[in-house]
């Protein structure tokens, strides 16, 4: 350590005192004895505080993750709403108007249908009168025969 401090010493330009450089060498010992426990203590500080801050970090980083996760979440919510929306619609429009369809032209067809008996009734009527009046001209051809 004396010749370093001696070293130092020239190269700047010191002129030392006969066995100054070995007190100088001597009091930097003694500092660096007292330095080595208070640079340890810094550096568990150090080491402290950087853990603190990656801790610090990571919860930000957490909360950014859940933050996203939820504004995802949500979209896709809103997404298969619509869907079942749009799907609720297309039932309406494929499903509920095809059987009303189907429900209207059955309503017609028994509608029809029960014209259709009035109608064979009347007809039944008229053939029934129809042969009254045959036989009544049979009767008046034979009477007259």
């Amino acid at each position: 350590m004396h010749k370093a401090v001696l070293a130092v010493g020239h190269f700047f330009g010191a002129k030392f005192k006969p066995w100054q450089a070995v007190k100088i060498a001597n009091g930097v010992g003694k500092v660096a004895k007292a330095a080595g426990p208070v640079l340890a203590v810094v550096d568990v500080a150090l080491t402290v505080a950087t853990k603190v801050a990656e801790e610090k970090k990571r919860k930000e980083i957490q909360k950014a993750r859940e933050s996203a996760f939820n504004s995802i979440s949500s979209v896709a919510s809103d997404i298969v709403s619509e869907i079942d929306k749009q799907y609720a619609l297309m039932e309406v429009e494929a499903f509920d108007n095809k059987l009303n369809e189907i429900n209207a032209i059955m309503e017609k067809m028994v509608q029809e249908a029960g014209e259709n008996t009035n109608l064979v009734n009347q007809f039944r009527g008229l053939g029934e009168e129809l042969k009254t009046i045959m036989e009544s001209i049979k009767e008046v051809n034979r009477a007259t025969i």
